[in-house]
């Protein structure tokens, strides 16, 4: 299904942007008025609250981390809506961390844009 080459494609363009540290192609992926809550739980409103908030982090505690998604659940639950559950992981040189982050999408203009982004780190295994 087309859709779901499509998400790959914003999952790959997210990595991409994460990995180069370009905090604000990082940010055109999210609507003008996306809400994204970190892993910390710091509640992001808007994509210049985005762009800064990943800049900061890029420059600082995660600068020279790769980021890594595995999408594990595509679902629409209306032809321009996507719900995307996905495996990441963030690696440096001392560490990995891996979460779970759940992207709600919409299509506008022929372009998926992220609405919402929620990740929680993963702190268990069972």
């Amino acid at each position: 299904m087309a859709h779901h080459e499509d998400i790959a494609q914003v999952l790959s363009a997210i990595e991409d942007a994460w990995n180069e540290a370009d905090a604000a192609a990082y940010a055109r992926l999210f609507a003008a008025d996306a809400v994204n809550v970190t892993r910390g739980g710091v509640i992001w409103r808007g994509r210049p609250a985005i762009e800064e908030g990943h800049a900061k982090a890029l420059a600082g505690p995660l600068a020279d981390s790769m980021l890594s998604l595995r999408p594990t659940h595509i679902i629409f639950p209306a032809s321009s809506i996507a719900i995307a559950h996905v495996e990441m992981e963030l690696s440096s040189d001392d560490s990995i961390v891996r979460a779970v982050t759940t992207f709600v999408l919409s299509l506008n203009a022929e372009r998926w844009t992220i609405i919402a982004a929620h990740t929680s780190e993963v702190t268990w295994v069972h």
